[in-house]
């Protein structure tokens, strides 16, 4: 068993329609961790006075995410 949180498609789909499963094998969508990222990047951006280099921003939205996914985990 892994220590991290579980990162699970954020929409995940269903069977897509009119194709066959083995058409799309790895298409699962967005995953939770992603968009929790992608959602404390755009927050960080909006909250800054200057601005911000982008790889401390990418570094410190994940690390938000993942704080969010070890929090979802304990529901």
């Amino acid at each position: 068993m892994s220590d991290k949180p579980e990162n699970t498609p954020a929409y995940p789909s269903g069977r897509m329609e009119g194709y066959e499963p083995a058409q799309f094998p790895q298409y699962e969508g967005l995953t939770m961790r992603d968009y929790f990222a992608g959602q404390a990047m755009q927050a960080n951006i909006l909250a800054a006075d200057v601005e911000v280099n982008p790889d401390s921003l990418a570094k410190s939205a994940y690390r938000y995410a993942d704080a969010m996914l070890a929090e979802r985990a304990k529901a």
